[in-house]
């Protein structure tokens, strides 16, 4: 975790998103969450395939989606790994997830 940290530390606010979801999907939340609120909301803004995914990780299943479809509306390249990547596998069940790969012509 040292290593990951390190590297997280270097690249600004992704950096911290990311962190943040090393926290969250490591099972430490409450270090996750109180991270999560240091980060501004414009850097939230600006990445939220991680917002998505760090909310996964907490467990926050609305906001997870919320911040995926902020990705599809501003054309997020991440989003083309949607369909396939396990990381969103506690979201596949969800309708609006598969309303979601719908709409990308995933499904």
């Amino acid at each position: 975790m040292q290593g990951f940290l390190l590297v997280c530390s270097t690249r600004g606010g992704h950096g911290t998103l990311i962190k943040c979801y090393g926290y969250a999907a490591s099972g430490d939340t409450e270090k996750a969450m109180e991270l999560l609120k240091t980060i501004p909301s414009e850097t939230q803004l600006r990445f939220p395939i991680v917002m998505s995914q760090v909310n996964v990780a907490l467990g926050h299943i609305e906001e997870a989606l919320n911040y995926l479809e902020l990705g599809y509306k501003i054309r997020a390249l991440p989003m083309i790994f949607l369909k396939l990547d396990p990381a969103w596998d506690p979201l596949r069940s969800e309708p609006r997830f598969k309303a979601l790969l719908k709409k990308m012509n995933f499904e």
